[in-house]
């Protein structure tokens, strides 16, 4: 068979392509991609698959995303017919043969592919034809020749020619092919090509243990028939026996399921006294909080009562002229403790209405929850209310006030140094004639510093202008700076005044403790929850206890009235205080005329008596809030109430604990397994039950007894035909066998020149010391090179691709070109190194000059050694 030309069209990404093929050598080269491996695929699909085909195989060479059909064609010779065939798929399908040589035939469609077919049967061996084309990736495989009968006919007369044969006279060549065909299909009848029974004989013989086993089973079934009656009566006594077992476990566990509720009863109980017992100790912890603040101003008001007596007694010893002045503080001291007393009064009264509220709350779950969420909503909106106006307006710490008071002296002390330096002027009024000081009647004697100018007027008699002289310039430049230091401080603060300073301090001060009060008692509120989390355990328990009845009594209307009235009279009290303070101030003003010493006292304590009144305003407002003596008694009570909770919770607990939780939880969970198992015994045994009764009645209806004759009578006559054909298959394998060891040692007679055909080509690549040897199947097993035997599967992946090919190549070299195939080799011989790709490129050359062969690459230099090779180069798609 000879292949000339090929040409594809609409073949996966090929348009339009022809190759033209030279009888001896040809080398279709091109780049990946470009479609060589497609012609060789070509050729085998036009050859193996109809046009009618819609495999994936035709499938696959579609092109993708066009509406056309694969097509190829192809002009070739074999024996004596020249002919040109060609197919499309999928669109427009069709078959065209047209046969030129020896006889002109033109036919199409599945009679072209059957005539196609045909002659290649008559003209070209078909195994022959698959060895010899070697797939991309396929060249490390070796060919499977044994089969090959153009193959066998050729080493048969290579053989006959190099004297190979043993001078024994052998069978016409197609009488013993006819023979051995003969042979092998009455083996065949016997025996598949594994040497397994097959057929009749296979059926026979398998057939004997299944019906050897239909036998003893029917036998064992009647012997069973007995025990299984016996098992219906046993299984439908334990049937009843698990249905009673059944209504006890439910009662047991019903039982225990009534104790599980009443232990959960417990458990709600014991968790309820727990939530009041939290409840108590958040309320113990706020008034031990609420004693210590108040302990604590109470300790600083105190310590700064002493402090202030301290440097009053001081500036007494200084200056007896002030004791008018402490005279008069002592009164608006005086004055002070009673608002003070007064506001005590009032505080107690309310802290008594506050107690009583207390007592008239509802102490359940549900409200001791409403108020802790009430309260943790107030304390958030304290804390948010103090964060906004800590944000809002100018912030003075106490190290800024220090800083301003500390500047402010410095301007008092400049401003009286300034004037005790100046001339003093004494205006006292005689008579009853009106004197003006500066616009101003007076009518006692009065004296002025001479700082700025003085007007003294006698109505309709004087008028005396004073102006002052020129005082010492360090004192007027002491006055500046200082004056100009206290503005620049005043005006970083973001304040007007000192006074203004000191109310936003205290201010602050308030908001700071405020909203620290705040965010502490909503942290002891809170408990590590939120508000929402609160408010939903609320909505939870209104849920669960429904509407309450709380009694909107009276009393509480009359306790916050009397708080009310409490809280005027702490603003009495306050105002009261307020006027003292103003008579300290007045007095304090008096006693600035003293001496340097004593304006230093003075000014001590001014402002000792400004941080006493802030502290005193303090302990007032908290007194009017809650009175040391409700303080201290709301901690006795928080403890009693704690002390309540912790005995209501411990007994809550230890009657859990007394209803044995644990053995009902056991107790309950082994009752419901039990239940299940019980029911699930139940389950078995009527399954059993029925199964067996099932049993029963199949055996009553199965006539076991005639089975059995029939089954016996049945075995016996295939034991007989089983062996009538197994002396016929032991005769037949002996027959196979004892021709079949003739075939093989003439086989092993033409292996000698199928061997020394592969090692002339051999030697041309590894050298003179090369040398195979051939199994019986005309497989390379091994290669010898320079006296080292290697097996073919432990060489290298070149070399055995290398074998490989040879042995292709020593086929067709042997076989007459008129019976012979083309050898297609796609992109091989990848693994060769320089050197022995030149040797192979004159093993091809040689052969080449014999048969067909055909070699697609993409490394066209590769085989530029082979002579006389035609050279298509495919253009790039």
């Amino acid at each position: 068979m000879r292949l000339e030309r090929v040409r594809l069209r609409n073949f996966r990404g090929v348009s339009e392509s022809v190759v033209d093929l030279s009888p001896g050598i040809t080398i279709v080269s091109g780049p990946n991609e470009v479609g060589k491996s497609s012609v060789r695929e070509a050729i085998r699909l036009l050859r193996e698959v109809k046009h009618s085909s819609k495999s994936q195989a035709v499938k696959s060479v579609q092109p993708v995303g066009r509406d056309v059909g694969p097509e190829v064609e192809v002009h070739l010779s074999s024996g004596g017919y020249r002919m040109r065939y060609a197919k499309r798929w999928i669109r427009d399908a069709f078959t065209e043969l047209e046969v030129s040589a020896p006889r002109h035939e033109q036919l199409s469609g599945d009679q072209a592919h059957d005539r196609f077919g045909q002659i290649l049967a008559e003209t070209v061996d078909l195994d022959l034809l698959s060895a010899l084309d070697v797939a991309q990736g396929m060249s490390l495989e070796r060919p499977q020749l044994a089969e090959i009968g153009a193959l066998h006919a050729a080493l048969d007369r290579t053989a006959a020619g190099a004297g190979h044969e043993t001078g024994e006279p052998g069978p016409d060549g197609a009488g013993h092919d006819a023979l051995l065909e003969r042979i092998e299909a009455e083996y065949r009848r016997f025996f598949t090509s594994t040497g397994r029974p097959t057929g009749e004989y296979r059926e026979i013989g398998a057939s004997l243990p299944d019906l050897e086993s239909a036998a003893a089973d029917l036998r064992e079934q009647s012997r069973v028939m007995d025990r299984r009656t016996n098992d219906h009566e046993r299984e439908s006594a334990l049937l009843i026996d698990d249905q009673e077992r059944i209504g006890r476990a439910g009662a047991r566990l019903e039982t225990w399921r009534a104790r599980d509720r009443a232990l959960e009863q417990l458990r709600e109980r014991a968790e309820e006294r727990d939530r009041d017992l939290a409840g108590a100790e958040l309320a113990r912890t706020e008034a031990a909080a609420a004693r210590e603040a108040r302990e604590e101003l109470i300790s600083a008001l105190a310590r700064r009562t002493d402090h202030l007596a301290a440097i009053r007694l001081e500036a007494t010893d200084l200056a007896e002229t002030a004791r008018p002045a402490g005279e008069r503080l002592g009164e608006a001291r005086e004055r002070a403790r009673v608002a003070g007393t007064n506001l005590e009064e009032g505080r107690g009264r309310a802290a008594r209405a506050t107690k009583a509220l207390e007592r008239a709350q509802d102490s359940t779950a549900l409200i001791e929850l409403r108020r802790r969420l009430d309260r943790a909503r107030e304390a958030d909106g304290h804390r948010l209310t103090a964060v906004a106006t800590l944000e809002g307006g100018p912030r003075v710490d106490a190290s800024t006030l220090a800083g301003l008071t500390d500047l402010a002296t410095r301007v008092t002390l400049a401003r009286r140094a300034r004037e005790a330096a100046a001339a003093r002027v004494l205006v006292q009024p005689l008579g009853e004639v009106s004197v003006l000081v500066n616009g101003a009647a007076i009518d006692a004697p009065e004296t002025r510093h001479a700082t700025d100018a003085v007007t003294v007027e006698a109505t309709g008699v004087l008028r005396v202008e004073i102006h002052p002289g020129a005082g010492p310039a360090d004192l007027e430049g002491d006055l500046t700076r200082a004056e100009e230091s206290l503005r620049e401080a005043l005006a970083g603060a973001g304040v007007a005044s000192l006074a203004q300073a000191r109310r936003v301090a205290e201010e602050q001060t308030e908001v700071l403790t405020a909203r620290d009060r705040a965010v502490s008692t909503l942290t002891a509120l809170l408990d590590g929850q939120s508000i929402p989390e609160l408010a939903e355990r609320a909505a939870t328990l209104e849920a669960r206890v429904g509407v309450l009845s709380e009694d909107p009594d009276a009393s509480v209307d009359e306790l916050r009235a009397a708080a009310a009235e409490a809280e005027e009279a702490a603003a009495r009290a306050e105002r009261a205080n307020a006027e003292a303070q103003r008579a300290l101030e007045a007095a304090q003003a008096a006693s600035r005329e003293a001496e340097t010493a004593l304006m230093r006292a003075q000014v001590a304590v001014e402002q000792q008596g400004e941080e006493h009144r802030v502290e005193q305003e303090r302990l007032d407002r908290a007194r009017s809030t809650l009175t040391d003596e409700a303080v201290a008694l709301g901690v006795e009570s928080a403890a009693a109430a704690l002390d309540r909770a912790g005995r209501a919770a411990a007994a809550a607990r230890a009657e859990l604990v007394g209803a044995d939780a644990d053995r009902v939880e056991l107790e309950l969970t082994n009752a419901d397994a039990a239940l299940v198992s019980a029911r699930e015994r139940l389950a078995g045994t009527r399954e059993r039950l029925v199964g067996v009764r099932a049993l029963l009645e199949e055996s009553a209806k199965a006539g076991i007894y005639d089975r059995l004759a029939a089954a016996e009578a049945e075995l016996g006559a295939a034991r007989a035909a089983h062996e009538r054909l197994d002396r016929s298959a032991r005769a037949i394998r002996l027959l196979r066998e004892t021709i079949h060891r003739h075939r093989d040692e003439a086989h092993r007679k033409y292996v000698a020149p199928f061997r020394d055909a592969i090692d002339r080509l051999g030697r041309l690549v590894f050298g003179p010391e090369f040398g195979v040897q051939i199994d019986e199947n005309l497989q390379i097993v091994s290669r010898t090179l320079g006296g080292d035997t290697v097996p073919f599967d432990s060489l290298s992946a070149g070399a055995r691709e290398q074998l490989a090919l040879l042995g292709r190549l020593a086929c067709a070299q042997l076989i007459d070109a008129d019976e012979g195939a083309p050898v297609i080799l796609d992109d091989t011989l990848g693994f060769a190194d320089a050197q022995r790709l030149e040797a192979l490129n004159l093993v091809l050359a040689t052969v080449g000059r014999q048969a067909q062969v055909v070699l697609f690459t993409c490394q066209e230099d590769r085989f530029t050694g082979v002579g006389g090779a035609t050279t298509v180069r495919l253009p790039t798609l």
